[in-house]
């Protein structure tokens, strides 16, 4: 081959590259013809599609943006408007479609009066032409809303979506107003102390101080406990109260010592506190009581009986006594002249029986038996008053000459006895106390 049709197929390839362009650009020309001749949406969409880079896509683009721009301003919808600000952001009718699209919002908002409404117009046009307006709307909205709860979470809620400096303020003062009549509603310490805490400045804080000091007093004194006293102190150490606390606070500390030499150093320490003439009668108190320990009781029995048997009454009586006492922690002595005994406390018995009575009446036969009573009453030494009495029966009756005097002593007895077994003698703790 020589050179001469070497160079020629050489330069063969870019002939046909550039042969091939030209085509292209002949068929792109040709398209771009068709849908100029069409004028729609549709043509041009379709031309830029296959012809992306031709020299005629510019001017399609820009062709296609005026249909667009036509087509919208005949739908004149929100969604048609908004969709051509998306797509096409750079247009140079998009300031004159944002006008429009505000205008629908706008003309929206003012006639459904909705929250949606006007949160839809201040989120696309915050900076627009009634964006005043619809802002002083919407609030008045939000406010009712706020109003018809009317709780501190509503208007926090209102206060986070307000912008208008007045309506925030508005809203501060009614939060500060509701926070503090929710505190007296509550009443408590804790209420008044998250109220300070959270509105130290407002208006009603020096209200509130006053509240907070007083129900933490009446929460002490409810408590009264040294703890309560001495939280309230830490909290209140200049209260008007503060007194009336140091003097509990001071009596309390005494009653934890509970001895009576305690107690005297504690008036000897403190003759002015409050509480001075309690602790004095606490004192008496605890005198009585010392005085009136007793670990042994004295027992006097009487027995009035007609039968041969009254020592086995009396030995029976006591050994009953005897063993509910113990069952108490208590000794029993028995006592034969209540006058010269050393005891401190007494159990009186009167035992009695009544044989030989009739019962009944008119209204049938009568009949005869046997009542056997024992009484039982707890005094305290030189104490004219018994502190209780109580007593245990037996009885049997029967027609009169089903059984012998003595079978009915002896049924009366047998249920008397019985009786006492189940019979268990009233406390004597109160008597027998160790403070």
């Amino acid at each position: 081959m020589n050179e001469r049709s070497y160079g020629f197929f050489r330069t063969l390839p870019s002939a046909f590259l550039l042969f091939l362009l030209l085509v292209a650009a002949g068929c792109a020309s040709a398209a771009y013809e068709r849908a100029r001749r069409a004028n729609t949406v549709e043509a041009y969409e379709k031309f830029l599609q296959n012809h992306p880079d031709s020299d005629q896509a510019p001017e399609a683009r820009q062709r296609l943006e005026q249909l667009r721009y036509e087509q919208v301003k005949f739908l004149r919808t929100e969604q048609a408007y908004q969709s051509f600000i998306e797509q096409y952001p750079d247009n140079p009718y998009v300031p004159q479609i944002r006008k429009e699209l505000e205008e629908i919002r706008y003309k929206r908002a003012i006639t459904n009066g909705t929250l949606e409404d006007y949160e839809t117009y201040l989120k696309y046009h915050p900076t627009g032409e009634h964006v005043t307006e619809i802002l002083t709307l919407y609030e008045e909205r939000l406010w009712e809303k706020a109003e018809q709860e009317n709780t501190v979470a509503a208007f926090e809620a209102f206060l986070k979506k307000a912008r208008l400096e007045s309506s925030r303020e508005r809203a501060r003062t009614k939060i500060e107003e509701l926070a503090y009549q929710e505190a007296v509603t509550a009443d408590t310490p804790q209420a008044y102390a998250r109220f300070l805490q959270k509105f130290g400045k407002s208006r009603y804080a020096k209200e509130a101080k006053t509240r907070y000091e007083e129900a933490s007093y009446r929460q002490a004194v409810t408590e009264d406990t040294k703890n309560a006293y001495l939280t309230f102190l830490r909290h209140f150490p200049q209260s008007r109260y503060a007194k009336a606390v140091r003097d509990r606070l001071e009596f309390l500390t005494a009653l934890e010592f509970g001895s009576i030499d305690a107690l005297k150093q504690f008036l000897r320490d403190h003759p002015d506190n409050t509480f001075a003439s309690d602790v004095a009668r606490k004192i008496e108190i605890l005198g009585q009581r010392q005085a009136s320990r007793f670990s042994t009781v004295g027992i006097h029995i009487e027995v009035s009986s007609a039968g041969e048997d009254k020592s086995i009454i009396f030995g029976r009586l006591f050994g009953a006594l005897e063993a509910r006492l113990a069952e108490r922690g208590f000794r029993a002595v028995l006592v034969d002249d209540l006058s010269s005994s050393a005891q401190k406390a007494f159990l009186l018995v009167h035992y009695q029986e009544e044989r030989g009575a009739a019962y009944g009446g008119g209204t049938g036969a009568p009949t005869y038996g046997t009542n056997v009573t024992a009484t039982f009453s707890f005094r305290y030494k030189g104490s004219p008053e018994r502190i209780w009495t109580t007593f245990v029966s037996g009885t049997n009756r029967a027609p009169e000459t089903s059984l012998s005097a003595r079978e009915l002593r002896q049924a009366a007895l047998q249920d008397f006895w019985s009786n006492l077994e189940r019979f268990r003698l009233p406390y004597f703790t109160p008597w027998n106390a160790q403070t």
